[in-house]
């Protein structure tokens, strides 16, 4: 910002406050110490939302295709990385599942190891769970038909197939010969589905929950290949988490009824469900449609009913959340509070910064049995708009976290600072001003109506960024009004105006 000067048009019966860099908090602005970062050039170098600061998560294809990086730290502390990759594009033959092991949270990684092999079937979307034991599973959609043509046209077949898991009982670093196959009964949506049910569609994303000793995981079953006329399901285990015996474990295939979890009204695509339990034990669901809005459900009996699919809103019976076509992950941490992973715009097909970049996050706190969700902050992005980051997974270790990311030929983990996520929880609660970076703070008289010289060029190129905070009350809520201006006669600068 050139302009040296702010002009202050509205009276701001309170305070503001300018500080450069940082994480724009709720009603903030502020900047780390020049003495603890270093500030290189250009300055988004030096931000740690930028995707291109993240750690690589290696995978055997230098040019090829990975996804769904999902981790999970198994009992001898060490990372276990389990991702989808092949050496062409997503869905080409060759596509398999592979692990690969971090000691130094994310730093080095082992060579990959295949859980199944690259010259197989395809085998893709694979969720790990660690059982009590230390057993690794991992559970994914196996092309064990081999289908490669239907009605005498190729067709792509990592979506269609069987349910199959296997297991590792050192840690990832082998894996069984055997593949386990899960039940999966005809529903409506296979016996009409694009094969006529004679083949299933279906996968998954996330990672299986436990709740006590039972594990849930979700996924989407489909009517249309590839991914189309989708709806939710539930995999349900009393005993995985602690039955040592493969052959003993049960599974339960729930929502109870021959339909899965959707709401008919707003169209076919109801996919990618997740989950996450609440104090009581409860499920919540969150997943992703083609309405420019994801959709949560709740269920207060253990995944076999549940509230009727709507779009997700901020806090009950408020405003609405955005996202496109795009995973909509949701996470419990340690401490009993949320995070929602989102897009933040209703555009469902958008390219650029309307499609999967940036990455916004939300935190969610509950209260009388529902979740209440902050406003969103930018957690990551790239600075190239057509770049699209999608499939996150969430470590928490050692009180630190870290996200994990893919943008289809990249993996990376990203470590996220605490305090961000601590503002997003605190956010409607939070009435300390922030001190950090702080560049100019005005309060009482200096609010009034008038102009104020900055302490120095306010150079966003230079610092990587700034925020805003502001506590104010209007006496009248037109559009149009002007809180704060630093722009030039060209217009160049920043204003806070009310709309």
């Amino acid at each position: 910002m050139s302009k040296r000067h702010i002009q202050r048009r509205e009276m701001l019966r309170g305070a503001a406050a300018l500080m450069a860099w940082g994480y724009a908090m709720p009603l903030s602005v502020w900047a780390d110490e020049p003495a603890n970062i270093p500030v290189p050039s250009p300055a988004s170098q030096r931000d740690p939302r930028n995707l291109r600061k993240g750690l690589i998560i290696p995978t055997p294809y230098e040019e090829g295709y990975c996804d769904q990086p999902y981790t999970v730290i198994t009992h001898d502390g060490s990372w276990l990385c389990i991702i989808t990759t092949g050496r062409g594009r997503e869905g080409d033959r060759g596509q398999h599942i592979v692990a690969t092991i971090s000691a130094d949270q994310g730093r080095t990684w082992s060579t990959p190891v295949a859980i199944e092999p690259a010259d197989g079937p395809e085998a893709s979307w694979a969720m790990p769970l660690v059982t009590r034991s230390g057993r690794v599973y991992v559970f994914y959609t196996y092309n064990g038909d081999d289908l490669r043509t239907w009605q005498g046209k190729p067709i792509r077949a990592d979506t269609v197939g069987w349910y199959c898991y296997k297991y590792s009982d050192d840690h990832g670093r082998t894996w069984s010969d055997r593949r386990y196959r899960l039940e999966l009964p005809l529903a409506a949506v296979d016996r009409t589905n694009t094969f006529g049910g004679e083949h299933q569609i279906f996968w998954g994303i996330g990672k299986p929950i436990v709740v006590g000793t039972t594990v849930y995981f979700a996924f989407s079953r489909c009517g249309k290949h590839l991914i189309d006329d989708s709806e939710g399901w539930f995999f349900r285990s009393d005993n995985v988490f602690t039955e040592k015996d493969v052959e003993k474990v049960k599974w339960q295939l729930l929502p109870e009824g021959d339909r899965g979890l959707r709401n008919p009204d707003y169209g076919e695509v109801h996919a990618e469900q997740n989950l996450v339990f609440l104090a009581d034990g409860s499920l919540f669901c969150m997943y992703r449609t083609l309405t420019g809005h994801p959709f949560s459900a709740y269920s207060r009996d253990g995944a076999r009913t549940w509230t009727t699919p709507l779009p997700a809103t901020y806090t009950p019976g408020g405003r609405l959340m955005k996202t496109p076509r795009a995973c909509p992950r949701i996470w419990r941490c340690a401490n009993g509070k949320f995070l929602f992973w989102f897009h933040n715009h209703s555009e469902v097909s958008g390219g650029g910064w309307r499609g999967r970049n940036p990455a916004w996050l939300a935190g969610g706190v509950e209260r009388d049995g529902m979740i209440h969700w902050s406003q969103p902050e930018i957690l990551l992005y790239d600075p190239d708009p057509e770049v699209r980051t999608s499939y996150p997974d969430l470590i928490e270790q050692d009180g630190r976290y870290w996200i994990t990311e893919t943008q289809k030929t990249v993996a990376r983990v990203h470590e996220i600072d605490p305090a961000l996520l601590e503002g997003l929880w605190a956010q409607g609660e939070d009435r300390m001003v922030a001190r950090t970076g702080l560049v100019l703070e005005l309060q009482g008289e200096a609010c009034a109506p008038g102009e104020v010289e900055l302490p120095e060029t306010l150079d966003v190129e230079a610092s990587g960024g700034m925020a805003l905070e502001v506590w104010f009350r209007l006496d009248r809520i037109a559009g149009g009004q002007i809180l704060l201006d630093s722009r030039d006669e060209a217009g160049r600068g920043v204003a806070l105006t009310t709309t």
